[in-house]
């Protein structure tokens, strides 16, 4: 339902590692205070993931057709596009202007900020 997060709770040493690993795009540390936030969510993604066995969820992360948002990843980093439609429940299609044309791009919904 969420690609590519992962929930852990490492000591130091293996934050440390999980930091140096290329494969490893963001990590949020969370101090004790934001346990109970963190238990309210992940409660909230397993009624989601049970519901999701019985109808289509869509995950939004609040971008809104028409808009325009910046690229987070390669190859296209740091490029404005413009929201299209959804493609599915976590891609997108945007719109990337060049030299008076445009192409159609399908990315994941993460992978735009505003």
């Amino acid at each position: 339902m969420f690609p590519g997060y992962v929930f852990a709770c490492p000591s130091k040493d293996e934050e440390t590692d999980i930091r140096r690993n290329k494969s490893v795009w963001n990590l949020k540390v969370l101090s004790e205070v934001d346990e109970d936030g963190l238990l309210r969510d992940l409660e909230i993604v397993r009624e989601s993931e049970l519901l999701s066995q019985k109808q289509e969820l869509v995950v939004n992360p609040g971008l809104h057709i028409g808009e325009t948002y910046i690229m987070k990843k390669a190859p296209f980093k740091g490029q404005e596009v413009i929201l299209v439609r959804r493609k599915n429940a976590v891609s997108v299609i945007v719109n990337l202007f060049f030299l008076g044309r445009n192409i159609e791009i399908i990315c994941g919904a993460d992978e735009l900020t505003s």
